[in-house]
């Protein structure tokens, strides 16, 4: 049994594989290699391209929620707000249960009035109505304004103090 299951499922992934190469090369077929940040060129609309240059972002993004003026001309501002929140795990044994908690930093509030032990646990709601939260700029690399969508799928963040 185990091997007809393994022989299925190497089956499976090797046919994703396999689909996923193919999509690869299709996008790297139609897309236009190095496209000039220098002027939009209109015969490419509806085209996928690949460019290379600087981003530039236009000066004064800012918080205004809380406050918050970076210096320079940041592309995203990514505000990330937690709480200090009990946590509820569930053992299952053979014929009992136990429960263990455990603080842990969360963005999201954690309902505790569910807790198998509420005393002690207590999660008390958020003292200030602040949340995370993604604040992107007008933002382009030459002549090529970047969408929000692809701002947003930027990783690599720098930490700053307020």
């Amino acid at each position: 049994f185990l091997f007809i299951f393994s022989v299925m499922f190497t089956f499976g992934v090797e046919r994703f594989a396999v689909k996923f190469f193919f999509i690869l090369g299709r996008a790297k077929r139609a897309c236009v290699p190095n496209v000039t940040t220098e002027r939009i060129n209109k015969n490419l609309n509806c085209r996928m391209i690949h460019v290379n240059g600087q981003m530039s972002a236009e000066p004064g993004l800012c918080d205004d929620e809380i406050g918050y003026h970076p210096d320079g001309s940041p592309v995203v501002l990514k505000r990330t707000v937690e709480v200090l929140h009990w946590h509820e795990q569930k053992h299952e044994h053979k014929d009992s249960c136990t429960y263990t908690y455990s603080l842990k930093w969360t963005e999201t509030n954690v309902d505790s009035s569910a807790f198998q032990e509420q005393q002690g646990h207590a999660n008390p709601p958020r003292a200030i109505p602040i949340k995370t939260k993604s604040i992107v700029a007008d933002t382009h690399v030459g002549a090529y304004r970047m969408s929000p969508e692809q701002l947003h799928k930027l990783k690599r963040f720098h930490a700053s103090e307020p």
